[in-house]
């Protein structure tokens, strides 16, 4: 096999991996590719007591009485290397959460619950 060809076998190989990993990377459940992230939460209270984050804040999109009324948390997660912090807003039936516990969000769709890992 010449050098370009083995090159090219190589790179194919590895895509193929990459490809296979993110599709698979939260047990077929919660997609990487449909938005889903690891997650940490941070805080969690009413919206006047998280802080705005740099990266995505639900609250913006959010009706005023939700915003008003709802508790949110405040999530961090890895986006491109680095981390990232969303607020999102926590569904009145949900189970409580709590600073430092490990969860899945939805970085795409502020309507999707958090999910506990």
């Amino acid at each position: 096999m010449s050098v370009s060809r083995l090159g090219m076998a190589a790179a194919v190989l590895l895509a193929s991996m990459v490809t296979a990993g993110c599709s698979t990377i939260y047990a077929d459940k919660y997609n990487f590719a449909d938005g889903w992230r690891e997650g940490e939460i941070e805080s969690t209270g009413s919206a006047a007591s998280i802080a705005t984050p740099q990266f995505s804040d639900c609250r913006l999109t959010l009706p005023q009485d939700q915003v008003r009324n709802g508790q949110f948390a405040l999530v961090k997660f890895k986006y491109l290397g680095r981390n990232q912090r969303r607020v999102v807003p926590l569904a009145g039936d949900a189970p409580a959460f709590r600073s430092g516990e490990r969860v899945y969000l939805n970085v795409r769709n502020c309507a999707l619950a958090l999910v506990k890992r």
